[in-house]
């Protein structure tokens, strides 16, 4: 009886794993479909949406490369960076200072912090992240050049607020109220460090008008887990001056106010989580672009160098500007631009 009993309990187990296996093929194959028949951004954010539901009910914490956190922010854990990438990144960066030097210029370079260093929370088992070492290592190679620098994550520590909180949920870029303020404090060190005139006035916070868009802005590491397995989508702040402005776009030829120049409202006429993402469409217009402010004739010149996470930052800077230009580091574009400063603020891995 005892072995009858046996073979009836493996015979239902079997038929448990077989049913579980169904359905998961089952799942597979839908999810194979959709993507096939219906080519469409939309529908696959659809699918992507279901996984994520599913991995949530199933108590998951990593999908897709992506880990959430217990605050309820994502982040993408970095692998270990090769030595020799960052101390041959710190190396172009002094060398990139010499050639500034040469032309009259200053150079400035911004840390980039991941939300990945800043947190104290405990990943899950399995996942290594090495955000914080490769950031260390790299302002460890810049302390042997003289390329000054401004690390972000002293100035973040210093906040009265968890670090955490001045970036998106969903996304690896500040909120762009911090945008504005981290531009109020580099106009600052601009102006007290490096003797360039810059009206910090101009960027004072009760300047602005702040409207928010509730449940409306789903990040780069929301759009690869969906909506539903973390945090869903942030808020979004659009923040424009109070204040009279005009400003020419030299690169296409316009001329207007904040507003029409240097962001885009498209991406707030309605809440889309699904084509593009509403922080770039919004805030990335003075991307490879040359501003000249017609209301500001005696701030400094600055060329930017930079990736999206200054999208959030240069809009507002550029209020304290004579002019700032957007570009690469081709030698000759930055000489035909004629800056008192280069700034540089990006990625440490992806430099210049």
């Amino acid at each position: 009886m005892k072995k009858k009993q046996s073979r009836e309990l493996h015979t239902k187990k079997s038929v448990s794993v077989k049913a579980d296996t169904c359905l998961g093929i089952l799942f597979a194959m839908i999810l194979l479909v959709g993507m096939i028949c219906f080519n469409s951004e939309k529908i696959k954010m659809y699918f992507v949406d279901l996984n994520g539901f599913i991995s949530h009910c199933m108590g998951q914490h990593v999908l897709n490369e992506t880990v959430l956190l217990e605050s309820g922010h994502l982040i993408s854990p970095e692998e270990a960076w090769p030595s020799e990438i960052i101390e041959k990144n710190a190396e172009d960066l002094e060398e990139f200072r010499l050639f500034t030097e040469s032309i009259g210029a200053e150079l400035l370079y911004i840390t980039v912090p991941a939300k990945n260093v800043l947190h104290e929370e405990t990943l899950p088992a399995g996942v290594e992240d090495f955000a914080s070492s490769n950031l260390d290592y790299f302002i460890e190679c810049l302390n042997e050049t003289d390329v000054e620098y401004i690390d972000v994550r002293t100035l973040l520590d210093e906040e009265e607020e968890p670090a955490l909180n001045y970036y998106f949920l969903s996304d690896h870029h500040w909120k762009i109220s911090y945008g504005l303020e981290f531009a109020g404090y580099l106009a600052e060190y601009l102006s007290e460090e490096m003797g360039m005139n810059c009206d910090t006035a101009l960027l004072s916070p009760d300047q602005f008008t702040t409207v928010v868009y509730e449940d409306w802005h789903l990040g780069s590491h929301g759009r690869r887990v969906g909506r539903f397995f973390g945090p869903g989508a942030d808020e979004f702040e659009y923040i424009y001056p109070s204040y009279e402005t005009m400003f020419a776009n030299v690169t296409t030829g316009m001329e207007g106010d904040f507003r029409s120049i240097l962001t885009g409202e498209r991406g707030l006429e309605e809440r889309n989580y699904y084509w593009g993402f509403v922080y770039d469409v919004v805030y990335e217009k003075i991307m490879d672009q040359r501003i000249d402010n017609l209301l500001n004739e005696d701030g400094p010149r600055v060329y930017i160098i930079s990736d999206s996470m200054g999208y959030a930052v240069f809009p507002f800077l550029s209020l304290v500007c004579d002019e700032v230009c957007w570009g690469g580091t081709n030698e000759e574009d930055i000489r035909a631009f004629e800056p008192d400063i280069i700034i540089v603020m990006r990625w440490s891995r992806i430099l210049l």
